[in-house]
């Protein structure tokens, strides 16, 4: 065949079963089968087995040299041909991070996939042979890896742009949902000949955060006013909404904690946006929680008296909620005696005699803290005690 001026051409169609042959060849006489492929169509691998089996046409479809002896009956000249298959799809914008390609949620342009190829075993696990191609997300977010090979073992690993992560794996029908774990990576897929798997999409959002501060509210006024101190080494808890998003569905929730720091300021990071939070703020015995939204809530208080329990709220990508915050105070006390002034000189001199079981009334500003408002001014009496002292305790500061 190497002197191809002489050489001799003839040509036969495979039949319904994909089988050919040629007759009444010349024993001795080198011989060469070129095989032309289908539309759409390449040649697989060839010489990867048993000869009976295998493919014996190369990329461009000619098979080896062979030499026939008298009466030999070669039915082992095969060529294998597959229709590539192609993967890709979208990497997108999760706005509220349910795991969802939602109407109007935009594509990301401009990130990097890798497609991880099983090599010549066509296994991604025994990585010594593995191929690797890369692809960047056009305008829309979309990307393609075409001229697959059926079989194979193919994995993607996404890219994530600066300052996002990846949305939760697997919420949902496959066409719409994120099929990549926290790292990037896909599941391992096969595809089949000629197949187009277009579900390989990854989401991705910006994480959401929140906190402030626990402050000593000294006039228990529900504000944070000036020079009004934080309070250090509180315990601040964020209940998460779970799975479903809902704090309450308690069964999924999720709980972390945090101490506040000198200045009394908290905060925590990685939020997902979409989700239900509530915050819960601890404090010490001796103390209690001041008056609830008062004011603009950059500066009130948010913490419920009796529970210490925030509002549940809702963050946005990137949102950082600086205003939830908690107002402590220490409650206060007014006390003294009641003695006989003998010398009428406005002082207890030595000896004064204080005067037991006689009342003492004390009015208290009401909730507005105003003696001056009375109509919601409290009243509370009491006897003075052995030598006259009397005290009034647990009360608010602030109040008149």
């Amino acid at each position: 065949l190497s002197t191809t001026g002489d050489n001799t051409s003839v040509d036969t169609l495979t039949d319904a079963n994909g089988n050919y042959r040629f007759e009444g060849l010349t024993p001795g006489m080198e011989y060469e089968v070129q095989f032309a492929v289908p539309a759409g169509s390449v040649f697989t691998r060839a010489n990867s087995g048993n000869d009976a089996s295998d493919s014996d046409a190369g990329a461009n479809g000619l098979s080896q040299v062979v030499k026939l002896a008298s009466g030999e009956n070669n039915t082992t000249i095969d060529a294998g041909v597959y229709a590539p298959a192609s993967l890709g799809d979208r990497l997108w914008l999760d706005a509220n991070a349910n795991g969802r390609q939602d109407d109007g949620e935009p594509g990301v342009a401009g990130v990097k996939v890798t497609l991880v190829g099983g090599g010549l075993d066509g296994l991604v696990s025994t990585t010594g042979d593995n191929t690797s191609l890369d692809t960047t997300t056009d305008a829309d977010g979309n990307y393609r890896f075409d001229g697959l090979t059926p079989g194979t073992e193919y994995q993607l690993k996404f890219g994530a742009a600066a300052g996002t992560v990846f949305t939760a794996q697997d919420k949902g029908d496959d066409a719409g949902d994120s099929d990549v774990n926290a790292s990037g990576l896909s599941q391992i897929v096969k595809l089949v000949s000629g197949e187009n798997n277009s579900t390989i999409d990854a989401g991705i959002y910006t994480p959401a955060s929140l906190g402030n501060r626990v402050w000593l509210d000294a006039n228990a006024n529900g504000q944070q006013d000036a020079n009004e101190a934080g309070v250090a080494g509180v315990t601040v808890t964020l209940t998460g909404g779970g799975t479903d998003g809902l704090i309450s569905t308690s069964a999924d929730n999720t709980l972390v904690t945090t101490t506040t720091d000198a200045t009394g300021n908290y905060l925590f990071k990685g939020l997902i946006p979409g989700m239900q939070y509530e915050v819960t703020f601890g404090k010490p015995t001796d103390m209690f929680f001041t008056k609830k939204d008062v004011g603009l809530d950059a500066g009130d208080s948010d913490a419920d008296t009796a529970t210490g329990k925030s509002q549940v709220l809702t963050l946005k990508p990137g949102e950082f909620n600086d205003t939830i915050d908690a107002g402590l105070y220490a409650n206060a006390s007014i006390g003294g005696r009641l003695w006989i002034d003998t010398n009428a000189n406005g002082l207890q001199d030595d000896g004064a005699t204080g005067l037991a079981g006689r009342t003492v009334t004390l009015i208290g500003g009401g909730a507005d803290g105003l003696i001056s408002t009375s109509a919601d001014n409290t009243s509370v009496s009491m006897l003075t005690g052995l030598d006259g002292v009397y005290n009034f305790s647990n009360l608010t500061p602030g109040v008149q």
